[in-house]
Order: structure tokens, then C-alpha cells, then sequence
């Protein structure tokens, strides 16, 4: 019987259907593959910006390179089996920001952040049982969700326009201030105006032209070329974790914890209402996305399952 299901044809197409769903959502393999390719590479300045965030706070940047790209292509397969969503999971540049400046305002080790992201990560899985699930969607206002997202896109352009130099700290009166005009400032820019002009003509892969466009100017003007396009990944030894070694000290920790739990419930509350409006799967009777709670398991076993081979920690979500 499952001989003759291989030699039928079209046997992909009905195998993708009772897996995904994709007739049943109007949509084809080839607009998920072309699609999905397009995500991916809008994406991949993940593997960036988290290793130089966490490298601030004493995190090992080539270890968590190795992290990033092993745990967002694991989490993303199993999202997609499991979960049937077509979400990306990704450790978020937001809640990294967070982390680091946590972690050195406050003069904690790498060690003790690992400590908190796993508490936070664990609480985040058991949060995917079903009526926690349920209670948690339920206790945030939609207004809260949906400005959630507004907020995080907002802090993540400002965290960008400070990297490359474009708001600078300000005065005593002023708290920012515009930076020198530097060629990154100009790629940046740049890139702003290739996705500006893009998405008001609904030319498709807007931010993923940018990304592809900004490189190479980047490359070919700062003569920084890739010296090999793969490598073999480097895995350190196992991480150590610390909560603290006095009772004002395991207080941060908690603290942390505690902070962390409640930003990666609001932020990928926010996110999954408004990806899934966008994609057309909200359920029109309660508002609910189906399988939802699967990303609460998804995103907390993804974040602690980052902290096991490697010494660094780092919270995954959507």
C-alpha cells in the first residue's frame, strides 16, 4: 500500500496536503518554498546581531554563531511539523538587548544569565499546557498584544541606528543626538529607502532585496569579502550555571528570571496574534491561533536546548 502511494503521481503534492494543509489554505509548495527562502534570508542577520549583543556581555561571539543557526533551524523544522505555523522561530534581537544590558548593569556573569534563561525557558514550556496556555492568551488585552509588536519594531530600529552610528547619546540636555554621516550610516539609509520604495509598489521580498543590496555595496566598498562561504562549526565545552553567590546577588538572578518570563510571554503573545492575522489563520469564532500553544513549548525547548552544548544561553522565540 505504501509502495503504491510512492509510485502514484503527484504523491509529493498529497503528501505536502495532509501534513500542511496547503490546498486547504490557498497556497502551493512553490509559494511556501519561494516564500520561505525569501523569510529566511530577511532573517539571517539573526546570526549577526545576537553574537555581537551577547558578546557585550561576556558570552563567547563563535559559540553563539554555532547556537543561533543549529537551535533557529531545528526550532523552525519542528515548528512546521508539529505546529503546522508558518513562523520562524529565532532568538529575538529585543529580549537579547535586554539581557545583555541586564547583565552589565547589574555586574552578573554569563553563568548566572545562563541560570535565569533556563528557569525562564522551563516555565516557558509549561506554559504550553493547555489551560495555562489558555489562561495566559486570555489575561493580555489584544491593544497590549498588538502594541507589543509596534514597540519591538520600534526598539529594534532604534538598537540598529545606534549600531552603525546614526543616533548617538546626547547632551545633558538632549538625551540622543544625530551621529556623523559614515559610510554605514549611508548603507543603512540606503537599505531604508530600497524597503520604503518597495513596499509602497508591493514589489515582494522588500527587506530581503535591501539585505542582499547592502551587503554586497558593504563588501565591495569596505573590501571585506567572506573568505569562504562554510566552515566547520566550533563546539566548546559545556556551560557552567551560577545563581548567585549572595542573597543580594540570587536576588538579581530572580529578578531576571522573573523579567524574562514576563517578556517572552507579551512578546510572543503579541507576535503570534498579529503573524497570524497576517496569514490569514486567526479562528474567526474566539480568536484563537490554532496549535498556538505548541509555540509556547517550541520556543521555551528551543531556548533551553540552546544552553545544554554550549556556554552561553540566549532566549528563542518567534
Amino acid at each position: 500500500m505504501h509502495l503504491e502511494f510512492y509510485q502514484k503521481p503527484g504523491w509529493v503534492e498529497e503528501a505536502a496536503e495532509v501534513l500542511f494543509k496547503i490546498r486547504a489554505r490557498g497556497t502551493s509548495i512553490r509559494s511556501e518554498c519561494y516564500f520561505g527562502l525569501v523569510h529566511f534570508i530577511s532573517c539571517i542577520f539573526v546570526l549577526a546581531v545576537i553574537p555581537q549583543q551577547l558578546s557585550n556581555a561576556g558570552y563567547d561571539a563563535r559559540a553563539t554563531v554555532v547556537a543561533t543557526a543549529a537551535t533557529c533551524g531545528l526550532g523552525c523544522i519542528i515548528c512546521g511539523i508539529f505546529a503546522n505555523l508558518p513562523f520562524v522561530m529565532a532568538p529575538p534581537a529585543v529580549i537579547g538587548i535586554f539581557l545583555t544590558n541586564n547583565l552589565q548593569s547589574n555586574s552578573l556573569t554569563p553563568a548566572i544569565g545562563s541560570s535565569a534563561v533556563l528557569i525562564s525557558g522551563v516555565v516557558l514550556t509549561l506554559l504550553g499546557y493547555r489551560p495555562l496556555a489558555h489562561l495566559v492568551s486570555r489575561l493580555i488585552p489584544l491593544p497590549i498584544q498588538v502594541g507589543t509588536v509596534v514597540g519591538v519594531g520600534l526598539l529594534t530600529a532604534f538598537a540598529g541606528a545606534t549600531d552603525v552610528g546614526l543616533v548617538v547619546k546626547g547632551s545633558s540636555t538632549h538625551l540622543l543626538a544625530l551621529g556623523p554621516i559614515s559610510p554605514e550610516v549611508m548603507v543603512a539609509i540606503c537599505g531604508i529607502v530600497i524597503i520604503t520604495v518597495a513596499t509602497y509598489y508591493r514589489i515582494k521580498g522588500a527587506f530581503c532585496i535591501a539585505l542582499v543590496f547592502c551587503s554586497f555595496v558593504w563588501w565591495t566598498s569596505s573590501n571585506s569579502w567572506p573568505s569562504a562561504l562554510a566552515a566547520t562549526p566550533r563546539i566548546n565545552p559545556l556551560t557552567t550555571f551560577d545563581n548567585g553567590s549572595g542573597p543580594d546577588e540570587q536576588g538579581r538572578v530572580g529578578f531576571l528570571t522573573a523579567d524574562l518570563i514576563f517578556l517572552f510571554v507579551l512578546y510572543l503573545n503579541g507576535l503570534v496574534t498579529s503573524l497570524s492575522d497576517l496569514a490569514g489563520l486567526t479562528r474567526a469564532g474566539d480568536n484563537s491561533v490554532p496549535r498556538g500553544r505548541w509555540l509556547y513549548i517550541l520556543c521555551g525547548t528551543m531556548t533551553v536546548r540552546a544552553l545544554l552544548p554550549l556556554p552561553f544561553a540566549f532566549p528563542i522565540s518567534l
